[in-house]
């Protein structure tokens, strides 16, 4: 029942650059863990519906006629009520994998592009991105014990890159 906005502003320069900026808003629902039936309390058998701000700023340029091109992008999300996989215990019994919500969650980002195309059907393509992600509260007390907050989300690299090569052969007739 949630709506999920989204406004983007982009301005085109003459000289092939495009600047712009992006909101959008997100909601992921809720729902119930199926193995409820190990917890006398029923206290993971609900989760909350995840929800996230997002912003976004950028560029993209093309330059050396029309044989670079440049991506350039910062971007934010701000989650409410997470939700994470987590162990959790089930005493008497052992501990079982339940989806929770870990209560606040902000991912950060820069990300570079690059595309360099000095003949044709050959192209240089490289690629460098930033990450810094943070649970900013999450907190396990009632069902282990433990606080991540503070702790990075998993599989999320603080940085990435690639770099490659492209040559572009036809072969046989066609378009």
């Amino acid at each position: 029942n949630d709506t999920s906005p989204t406004i983007a502003l982009n301005y085109q320069f003459d000289n092939g650059t495009l600047i712009y900026g992006r909101y959008a808003k997100a909601a992921k629902a809720g729902g119930f863990n199926a193995d409820f039936v190990l917890r006398p309390d029923l206290a993971a058998f609900e989760h909350d519906q995840e929800t996230v701000d997002s912003y976004e700023i950028g560029l993209k340029a093309t330059m050396l006629e029309n044989t670079v091109r440049l991506n350039l992008a910062a971007f934010q999300m701000d989650f409410e009520d997470y939700q994470v996989q987590a162990f959790v215990d089930n005493p008497p019994y052992t501990t079982s994998p339940e989806l929770l919500n870990a209560a606040e969650v902000t991912v950060k980002g820069l990300e570079v592009e690059l595309t360099w195309v000095p003949v044709d059907n050959f192209r240089v393509l490289a690629n460098v991105s930033s990450l810094d992600t943070e649970y900013d509260e999450f907190d396990l007390g009632d069902f282990s014990g433990q606080d991540f907050t503070g702790n990075p989300l998993p599989y999320a690299p603080d940085l990435k890159y690639f770099i490659g090569a492209q040559y572009i052969v036809q072969v046989g007739e066609g378009n």
